[in-house]
């Protein structure tokens, strides 16, 4: 199997105010061409995370997931 690892942000990219962006076709576009997807990094500390995620990296995880990511880091 092959895949890549790109950066979350190239999957969901993040204003210079930290507001989310839509989503890319990265991942659907790398799932057409048959490789796996798992996106990096991912960190449960709230200074990490979002504002709209308000402090609950589950909810980042799942927005990922939702996306047809197959993995994270």
């Amino acid at each position: 199997l092959y895949g890549i690892g790109p950066y979350k942000r190239l999957i969901v990219p993040m204003n210079s105010q930290g507001d989310l962006q839509p989503a890319t076709s990265l991942v659907k576009d790398a799932h057409q061409v048959g490789l796996k997807v798992h996106p990096y990094t991912f960190r449960s500390d709230s200074a990490f995370l979002a504002p709209i995620y308000h402090g609950d990296p589950s909810q980042e995880y799942w927005q990922f997931f939702e996306l047809g990511v197959d993995g994270v880091f």
